[in-house]
């Protein structure tokens, strides 16, 4: 066959008793090569180029022919061997991802408490094998919320006031604010219909708006829709990059002019509010320290302020459920990039338990997260001993 390559390439002709091209091939893929050649680039009409001069002055080492056949043989029965572990590796992947969705995802639609202890004997039976790999215990903390707002995962007590007393008690504070001329009435929301109920609740728990869990004074809202060009001790502006639930920066990287911010002044921070995205990045979540007190947010979050009859911790963990974010998700609109609004936020029907009800979940929510953590860190260890492990024998050979 007759053929010819183009100037991109550099055709190189060796004395094969010397040495075998199977083997240059080889060497040519090493790192150490490739480091090498990456060193000499040159940038040429805006691409980077070697020459022949180039790939003619790299050093390489030459053991004798008998041995570079030998090396040959052994690299190309260990790669066929890497293949082998490799596809056998993605076909336990899948059958463990359908493992884990199928029994958790059971676990998470128990619609009693004997169908939860049911299920979860179905997960114990397999725990180990199960909880193998980080994404198995992202998916057990998942469940976890997934049944906290089912009110699934503490037990009731019939001493607890019930949610319809706690929404009324929510709603003569709304009317308080609405008459002082504290907050500005909105838009009133019917109650949730029974078709709109995703699933059944305890009996103290009462399906809600989740906009009567908002202070009536601190109403969702967007921030800044044009924060104009960075300016440097500014402002400080909260963007998607900066929402963390666990680590924040102590400020935000960037900042806005005192005369943008002054005509957002509904959405200026002071500390504590739950952000959520609702631009690009929807659902995103984090929690503004008190370091970002007077701080104003992007148009692509929005603030929630839970009024102080509902626990806010149990609100964060709502936000954080799968529930909640498929409701979102589903809700957005995709304009330039999906965007939530925030009216669909304030109409979204949710779960709502008694208050002492809530401070037990929550308890409950942070002693499994820790008892995940604990899972987690137990899976970095093993890994790190494996990896020791496989440096010494290596070493011992060698």
């Amino acid at each position: 066959m007759t053929a010819i390559h183009c100037d991109h390439f550099i055709r190189m002709r060796f004395d094969r008793a010397v040495v075998i091209s199977e083997y240059l091939r080889l060497v040519g893929d090493s790192a150490s090569v490739r480091a090498k050649v990456a060193s000499l680039f040159v940038s040429t009409a805006g691409q980077k180029t070697v020459n022949q001069a180039h790939v003619g002055s790299i050093t390489i080492s030459l053991p004798p022919l008998a041995e570079q056949h030998r090396i040959v043989a052994r690299v190309e029965e260990l790669m066929k061997l890497c293949d082998a572990l490799e596809q056998s590796g993605r076909l336990a992947d899948e059958q463990h991802a359908r493992l884990t969705s199928t029994l958790f995802d059971a676990m998470a639609a128990s619609e009693s408490a004997h169908a939860l202890a049911k299920n979860w004997q179905r997960i114990a039976e397999h725990f180990d094998l199960m909880l193998d790999r980080p994404e198995a215990i992202d998916a057990l903390e998942q469940t976890i919320l997934q049944l906290a707002v089912r009110g699934l995962l503490v037990p009731q007590d019939a001493n607890d006031e019930p949610a319809r007393s706690l929404r009324q008690r929510i709603h003569s504070e709304r009317a308080g604010l609405f008459a002082s001329g504290a907050a500005k009435r909105e838009k009133t929301l019917k109650p949730v219909e029974e078709g709109e109920a995703a699933f059944s609740l305890p009996k103290t728990w009462a399906w809600v708006r989740f906009d009567e869990l908002v202070r009536a004074d601190k109403p969702i809202a967007y921030g800044v829709l044009v924060p104009g060009p960075d300016t440097p001790d500014g402002v400080p502006f909260v963007r998607l990059a900066d929402l963390s639930l666990h680590s924040p920066a102590a400020k935000p990287e960037k900042s806005i002019s005192a005369d943008v911010d002054a005509q957002f002044a509904r959405t200026r921070l002071e500390g504590g509010e739950i952000l959520l995205g609702v631009v690009g990045s929807v659902g995103k979540l984090g929690v503004a320290p008190d370091s970002w007190k007077g701080a104003n947010i992007a148009r692509a979050i929005c603030r929630v302020v839970p009024t102080s009859l509902v626990d806010r911790r149990y609100v964060l963990n709502l936000l954080q459920s799968e529930f909640m974010k498929i409701r979102f998700i589903g809700d957005t609109r995709t304009l330039a990039q999906p965007t939530l609004n925030v009216g669909l936020i304030r109409e979204c029907p949710t779960p709502l338990p008694p208050l002492a009800e809530q401070y037990r979940i929550v308890a409950r929510v942070e002693e499994l997260r820790c008892l995940c953590a604990q899972l987690r860190e137990r899976l970095v260890e093993a890994r790190r001993t494996q990896s020791q492990l496989a440096d010494a024998l290596v070493a011992e050979i060698a």
